[in-house]
């Protein structure tokens, strides 16, 4: 864990935690706790609604395949037909 040594094992565990987002040359990144640095971005705000995003997508990756995509719970309908629509069918397709 960060904050202790391999040889420290009877020391209490302690995670040391920063500012995610830090500003280089007027420019906003964020770090990650995959070891990347996000970025630039204009704006604190901008980068800060970016580390959301980027938690939402690891939390989604996390998850197994099956369960990443939820299935509509309701079918979708394509709705009316607008009146004048030609009918698709083979004979206008294939002449």
């Amino acid at each position: 864990m960060p904050g202790t040594r391999a040889q420290d094992t009877d020391a209490p565990k302690t995670i040391f935690r920063s500012d995610r987002i830090c500003r280089v040359n007027g420019e906003f990144y964020f770090n990650t706790r995959e070891g990347t640095q996000e970025g630039p971005f204009e704006t604190r705000e901008a980068a800060e609604q970016e580390v959301a995003a980027y938690i939402q997508r690891m939390m989604l990756l996390a998850k197994p395949p099956a369960e990443r995509f939820e299935a509509p719970r309701e079918p979708i309908s394509a709705g009316p037909v607008p009146v004048g629509a030609a009918e698709c069918n083979e004979a206008a397709i294939f002449p």
